[in-house]
C-alpha cells in the first residue's frame, strides 16, 4: 500500500491505515526508537504512542512525506522517552542527544513549520551524500562520531570537522531565508 493509500484510509478515519503503517514503518520507527532509547520494550512502548499520535494527528494535518513525519514523531516521542527514564533513574550515565548542540538552529519538522522543514530538506539535498549521511547519522539518528567514523573508514575528527562545518553552512542557509 502506497503512503497516499494510507493517509485516506487516515483520513476516512479506518483503522486500517494504523495496521497499514506499522507494516510499512514499523522496523524503521522501532530502530529509530531503539537508536535513541537502547532497549527494545522502550522502543516498542515509544511506536505504539507513535501510532496513536499519527492516529489523532492525520487529520488535519496531512504530512506530504509519511516516512519523514513518522520519523520526527517517533524522534520526539523517544526523546521525550529518554528524559522521563533519565529523570526516573537520576541521570543512569545515559548519553546526552547531540541534536542539542544545534538547538535554534535545526528543529523537528513539525505541522507548524513547514517552511524551516522545506529549508532544511533543501540544505540536505545541496550536500554531498556522504555529508548529508553524517549529518542525518549524528543529529537525527544519535549516533556518535567515532560510530559514524568506523562506518565511513575514517578518523573521528574527519567526521566532527565535517559536521562543525556542516552546521555552520545550515545556519547561514537558515539566515539567508529568514528562518533564524
Amino acid at each position: 500500500m502506497d503512503d497516499q493509500q494510507i493517509l485516506v484510509l487516515f483520513g476516512a478515519r479506518d483503522e486500517e491505515a494504523i495496521r497499514a503503517v506499522a507494516e510499512k514503518y514499523g522496523n524503521f520507527c522501532r530502530g529509530i526508537a531503539f537508536g535513541i532509547l537502547g532497549d527494545r520494550r522502550d522502543a516498542e512502548e515509544c511506536f505504539s504512542d507513535v501510532l496513536m499520535s499519527v492516529w489523532n494527528a492525520i487529520p488535519p494535518a496531512c504530512p506530504e512525506n509519511l516516512p519523514s513525519y513518522l520519523a520526527a514523531c517517533t524522534r520526539r516521542r523517544a526523546l521525550n522517552l529518554l528524559e522521563r527514564n533519565k529523570a526516573q533513574k537520576r541521570g543512569g550515565g545515559v548519553q546526552t542527544v547531540p541534536l542539542s548542540e544545534v538547538e535554534g538552529i535545526v528543529r523537528e519538522e513539525t505541522p507548524e513549520t513547514p517552511a524551516l522543514a522545506e529549508a532544511l530538506n533543501r540544505f540536505l539535498g545541496s550536500l554531498k551524500q556522504e555529508t548529508r549521511v553524517i549529518f542525518m547519522q549524528y543529529y537525527y539518528f544519535d549516533e556518535t562520531a567515532a560510530e559514524i567514523a568506523r562506518e565511513h573508514g575514517c578518523s573521528t575528527v574527519r567526521v566532527k570537522s565535517l559536521l562543525l562545518r556542516t552546521k555552520r553552512s545550515l545556519e547561514r542557509a537558515l539566515r539567508k531565508e529568514g528562518l533564524l
